[in-house]
């Protein structure tokens, strides 16, 4: 059969589709719905074309009123949501990312090897970067859980060149009776010129 003809057909099919009360059908009378979808499916077959498959498309909003099930027949649990495996579906938490765990407002890894980011290929250390590194402003005190911690930051004021940037990280300075464990932003780097 001409390719067009197929084709007109399959838009008119669509159209009706598209013009029929899906969310009626969705909700309230699923053994229709599924009647539909037996009747035109083979249609396509007889008309000696099978690209279309309707169970794979809908034309209209859903509202599912009840239950839906992943491939494996199961409805999950609250928070869940329904992703594709490639070629079915299965119900995930929102908290898995592969190797990336959430928490709150933050993420981490979770695999036993190293990070690569921007690299062609495995990294040679913990964290590998194939690019910069832009290193923001923190104005946190320096404190224990800050230790180890890179900073830049422009350092204003108390001399006649201007201002100026520096790179500094929180180290352990000392512990004593008197003062205890004491942490300081200590200059790495500093970008200070002298102008005469």
């Amino acid at each position: 059969m001409d390719s067009k003809i197929i084709k007109q057909v399959v838009r008119e099919i669509r159209r009706e589709l598209d013009n029929w009360d899906i969310k009626r059908a969705v909700s309230n009378t699923q053994d229709e719905t599924q009647t539909r979808i037996n009747l035109i499916n083979p249609l396509f077959d007889l008309l000696g074309y099978d690209g279309y498959d309707i169970t794979h498309e809908f034309l209209a909003d859903i509202e599912v009123e009840e239950g839906l099930k992943d491939s494996g027949g199961g409805l999950g649990s609250n928070g869940q949501i329904l992703s594709s495996t490639g070629s079915l579906t299965s119900w995930i938490n929102t908290t898995d990312t592969g190797n990336w765990t959430l928490s709150g407002n933050n993420i981490y890894n979770n695999n036993s090897g190293d990070v690569g980011i921007g690299t062609s290929s495995a990294p040679d250390a913990k964290l590998e970067v194939n690019g910069g590194i832009k290193i923001a402003t923190d104005t946190d005190t320096a404190s224990a859980d800050k230790r180890g911690t890179l900073r830049f930051r422009t350092v204003t004021g108390g001399n006649s060149d201007g201002a100026y940037d520096v790179l500094e990280i929180c180290m352990l300075v000392g512990t004593n009776a008197t003062a205890g464990t004491q942490y300081e932003w200590v200059e790495v780097v500093s970008a200070y010129r002298a102008f005469i």
